[in-house]
């Protein structure tokens, strides 16, 4: 088994951090993160980082209890680990900066990467090649609907798969070949970089697939979802929805 990465990375914001933020919001994302990663293929991080990204100062952000501060380590890409704290000061516990009012801006970042076999075995065709993400997000929609409590972008947001794509990052020896059934309608040369893509709305993923010839015992590279997360891609030629909120 290998990963199919996927051209889904999504950082919703909250909002921009203003001085200090309730506890409370962060815990329910941090609940929320820790669920999406209990699901197969999907991480989920919460992120602090500067609201403008030519912004370039240091700063500090501290857990304020009754029991005074604790910094909060804020790793280089914005993500952290909220510290745990007792029941009874959760609700007058808050998240602080050492910046001014909306400096920071607080986010919420997921990605899902779905494991699947090398060379498409047991897949006829894209569609079902891509359909193993159906199951995942069908299990994650009950937390899309709590995120969106706090980030309300969440609540209507589709997310569709409209193309496979090679990115070909590192040379290696072999073809990518896209077959109608038994046709080869494309072929690509691996030795070459550059990312070459197959839209759906050109070719059906219902009768298209892709196969790899590798020589010398090169190994295959990853093929790659090209998602897009707008009303309109849901309606598209060949789209492949995996999450449509109702």
């Amino acid at each position: 088994m290998r990963f199919l990465n996927t051209l889904l990375f999504l950082s919703l914001s909250v909002a921009a951090f203003g001085q200090s933020i309730p506890y409370t919001v962060l815990k329910t994302l941090d609940e929320c993160a820790k669920e999406f990663r209990q699901i197969e293929g999907f991480t989920a991080e919460l992120t602090i980082k500067h609201l403008d990204p030519k912004d370039s100062r240091d700063f500090q952000v501290w857990l304020e209890t009754s029991k005074g501060r604790k910094q909060i380590k804020i790793n280089k890409d914005g993500t952290f680990r909220l510290p745990a704290v007792k029941a009874d000061e959760q609700a007058k516990a808050q998240i602080v900066h050492s910046l001014e009012k909306g400096a920071l801006d607080l986010g919420f970042s997921f990605n899902w990467a779905a494991k699947t076999g090398r060379n498409m075995n047991g897949y006829s065709n894209l569609f079902e090649f891509c359909s193993v993400g159906a199951t995942s997000y069908a299990r994650a929609e009950r937390l899309f609907i709590k995120v969106s409590d706090v980030i309300p972008a969440f609540r209507d947001m589709p997310i569709t798969i409209v193309g496979v794509s090679l990115k070909r990052d590192v040379p290696c020896s072999g073809l990518a070949v896209l077959k109608n059934g038994d046709k080869t309608v494309a072929s690509v040369d691996l030795s070459q970089t550059g990312e070459v893509s197959w839209m759906f709305s050109d070719y059906d993923p219902r009768t298209h697939r892709v196969v790899y010839e590798m020589k010398n015992g090169a190994a295959e590279p990853y093929l790659n979802f090209d998602m897009r997360m707008d009303s309109e891609a849901a309606g598209s030629k060949g789209a492949i929805v995996l999450r449509k909120p109702k």
